[in-house]
């Protein structure tokens, strides 16, 4: 073990150029794929805690459950983490600056699940204690210190109490821009002013495999029923990983393994037949194939040792480099695991045992008689190719050069094909990407003002009239909306436009028609239908068909009750809406009059004086005046942190500045690929050059002039570049326009194909230059040894 040990060592000190080559496409390789699974694993982190704000942590909760059933639970192997919750009052509020707080009880577990998170002091343990968050405090006009007294009115009757803050909570800035809280009070508060408890479960599973099917199991065994089983669907679908994203990291890994394998393959192919002599030497001394197998694949492990941890170490510097680029942009942090970094040595290692098995085969194979006379070249002895040689050229002589080993030639021919391929894939998707379209199909509008919460919103009329009288505004119109609209069982959402908005959507009308007056008078709606992955759209909806919309409403223990049921007549079908929110999946959109939600029906059903139902205004300016208006909407934005700002033009930035990120690493990821191509043709094309100079030497003994060894070369460089180039364009514009398709089926509706032009030029230009770079550097060094030493040079 240890001569075998030796001899690799004393192998790898000899060809020193080729173990950089070696060393530098490992290194590559594995920075490209460790890189790759630090972005994707920080994107998918991102989702998670995005989503944990939004929905919490846990898996399921068990409503209405008893003390015993909580026990079980909490007792259960398959379950990680089992909290309490049990839910009390809303607190009563005095104006429309009130916050909406709900007033609930939950255990240290549960409160965590739901992302309750404790700044300051402790959880509520007495009757009389409350915790809350800092913002809430100042809401309330209470300081944010820790024994203060808060005297709130809570639930339908005139109850009231006066609570001493225990715990301060941690700000949760999506509360804060809805306006609504959750105040924490004790289990012994609940028990002593709740004449009927009901308690709630809140668990996390701990085999993150089959979530949804476990929580129903599990809620089953201990009977509870299938009503008071709720599945968080958002988090399970976030934790579980998305599969668009593991599939990327896939199809990333299969293309860098491809090609490492097919640049270390041809290195050692090459630097084997070069030895083969060596082999036969050690085959003729006692050295059995198995053993000389070994001394490739030592070799090859040595090398690795030393590319791999390379790799690693660029990946964490370029990924976190990556991170500081797109911070700019977004949220993302980039975090690292030692998982990837174990998954990814795996994969690099089993990229170079890949590669090393051909070369392995053929040097144990060659017996000692036959090391002496190989040259890994298969000459053909077919009198048609004898004849042929009788018109001899400088260009016949490149292409029998070219073809000696067809192997090696089609194998640099591959690795530099699939970098022009990657890059012209790349740009066709990337240049699809229009900025404009997409500016266009997702904000349709200049200035956007919204709320999540409607009750008690900011936007009313007051502002709208503000807002109007704004030197250079053109128009202002809203739009109104409920949620928790059920038809047919199935989720939806009822909109209110305004006499403008319902004009504009006479684009989008495919059957029926739209008239403000018969919206607002007649129980008239619009339907948006469901657009197909062709592009058509369908709905299951006829013009003149009597719809029943059950509209729901949250009680305090956060049931729907059904608060009204209207039948209502189709009167259009619409392909788009100009501004919903597009997160309806199982149901419809519905479009009204905004009058409709005046009416004393819909005022009495859903809400009181202070919920207006006014989610949006909508601004359209003078463009020249943009910077005015913006730095006013500003102000209203800052003087009301419940109100959200959008802007056409600063998402359109916005847009540009994300697509330049996305650009620039799509491109790092092509270029190094090309790179690893690169070094696999430089590498190709220095040893067939420098392997024949006794030939070349031969050659210009006999007549061959300087200037038709430059020829020849150049020839010899241009047929890789050529063919090359033809299989990039042939194989890029295809499989790009390919992507492209499956690009736009996935949902981008905005994506436009433009013909690749400039793209392929750049790859035919670089494939030129690159193959001219390497035959002048080539030349210049066959040129500063003589003919007699060329001669005389041996293999």
């Amino acid at each position: 073990m240890n001569c075998i040990s030796n001899l690799a060592r004393k192998n790898l000190k000899f060809s020193k150029t080729k173990n950089i080559l070696v060393i530098i496409t490992i290194a590559l390789a594995t920075c490209l794929i460790t890189a790759s699974g630090i972005v994707i694993y920080s994107i998918q982190n991102m989702v998670i805690a995005s989503t944990e704000e939004q929905s919490g942590n846990y898996h399921g909760i068990y409503k209405n459950v008893n003390d015993r059933q909580i026990e079980i639970l909490k007792n259960n192997i398959k379950i990680e983490s089992a909290g309490e919750y049990i839910p009390f009052e809303s607190v009563k509020r005095k104006n429309s600056n009130y916050p909406d707080i709900s007033l609930i009880y939950a255990d240290f577990k549960a409160a965590d699940m739901t992302n309750i998170k404790l700044e300051k002091g402790r959880l509520p343990q007495k009757s009389t204690e409350i915790a809350l968050e800092k913002w809430v405090l100042e809401k309330l006009d209470v300081k944010s210190a820790l024994g203060e007294t808060i005297h709130i009115e809570y639930g339908n009757t005139s109850s009231a109490a006066d609570f001493v803050l225990s715990g301060i909570l941690k700000d949760s800035t999506m509360h804060k821009q809805q306006n609504v809280s959750t105040g924490l009070v004790s289990k012994k508060f609940v028990y002593e002013n709740l004449p009927n408890v009901k308690k709630d479960c809140f668990v996390r599973i701990k085999n993150h495999r089959d979530v949804e099917k476990n929580i129903t199991d599990i809620g089953h065994s201990i009977g509870i029923k299938d009503k008071n089983i709720i599945k968080n669907s958002m988090y399970i679908d976030a934790s579980g990983g998305d599969p668009m994203m593991l599939a990327a990291f896939a199809v990333i890994a299969v293309i860098v393994v491809l090609t490492t394998v097919v640049v270390i393959y041809n290195i050692f192919y090459i630097s084997v037949i070069e030895r083969i002599k060596q082999f036969g030497l050690l085959a003729a001394v006692g050295a059995t194939r198995k053993q000389i197998r070994k001394i490739i694949f030592r070799e090859g492990l040595l090398l690795s040792a030393v590319g791999i941890p390379l790799g690693i170490i660029f990946a964490h510097i370029a990924a976190f480099m990556i991170g500081y680029l797109f911070s700019q942009i977004s949220n993302i942090r980039m975090k690292s695991s030692p998982y990837i970094v174990i998954v990814c040595v795996f994969i690099s290692l089993a990229a170079v045992a890949l590669s090393l098995i051909k070369p392995g085969r053929l040097s144990s194979k060659i017996s000692p008689v036959e090391s002496m006379k190989y040259s890994g070249v298969k000459i053909s002895s077919s009198k048609k190719e004898r004849a042929s040689l009788k018109k001899i050229s400088i260009a016949k002589i490149a292409r029998l050069n070219l073809w000696r080993n067809k192997k090696r030639t089609i194998m640099t021919m591959l690795s530099l094909t699939m970098s022009g391929v990657l890059f012209i894939i790349m740009c066709s998707v990337l240049k699809s990407m229009n900025v404009d379209n997409m500016v266009k199909h997702d904000f349709k509008y200049e200035f956007d003002l919204s709320v999540t919460n409607t009750y008690g919103s900011p936007l009313n009329k007051k502002l709208i009239d503000d807002i109007k009288s704004m030197d250079g505004v053109k128009n202002v119109y809203i739009k109104k909306n409920t949620l928790n609209v059920f038809v047919d069982n199935a989720r939806s959402i009822l909109y209110g436009y305004d006499d403008y908005m319902l004009n504009r959507l006479n684009k989008y009308l495919i059957r029926g028609n739209i008239s403000s007056e018969n919206l607002k008078n007649r129980d008239e709606v619009l339907i948006v239908g469901r657009k197909n992955e062709d592009g058509s759209v369908t709905c299951k909806y006829k013009v003149g068909d009597k719809i029943p919309i059950s509209i729901r409403a949250e009680d305090s223990s956060a049931n729907l009750r059904e608060v009204m049921n209207k039948e209502f007549t189709v009167a259009g079908i619409l392909s788009d809406n100009i501004a919903g929110s597009g997160w309806i999946v199982g149901g419809y959109e519905f479009i009204t009059h905004e009058d409709v939600f005046t009416k004393k029906e819909f005022k009495d059903s859903l809400a009181d004086n202070r919920d207006n139902k006014l989610t949006d205004i909508y601004i359209d300016i003078d463009s020249s005046k943009f910077e005015a208006i913006k730095s006013r909407l500003k102000a209203i934005v800052n003087r009301d942190s419940r109100i959200m700002y959008e802007s056409n033009t600063d998402w359109k930035k916005e847009l540009e500045n994300q697509f330049m990120a996305i650009e620039i690493t799509a491109m790092s990821f092509t270029g190094i690929i090309a790179l690893i191509g690169i070094l696999n043709l430089i590498n190709t094309m220095i040893t067939s050059i420098l392997t024949r100079k006794r030939e070349y030497g031969m050659l210009q003994a006999v007549g061959l002039s300087n200037k038709q060894l430059r020829q020849m070369l150049q020839i010899e460089g241009m047929y890789y570049a050529g063919i090359s180039s033809l299989l990039s364009v042939i194989f890029g514009t295809g499989l790009g326009y390919f992507c492209f398709k499956l690009f736009k089926k996935a949902g981008a509706d905005y994506a436009e194909y433009e013909f690749p032009l400039i793209s392929i030029l750049a790859v035919i230009v670089v494939f030129i230059l690159l193959e001219i770079l390497i035959t002048y550097l080539i030349e210049g060094r066959l040129k500063k040894e003589s003919i007699i030493d060329r001669i005389r040079y041996s293999e």
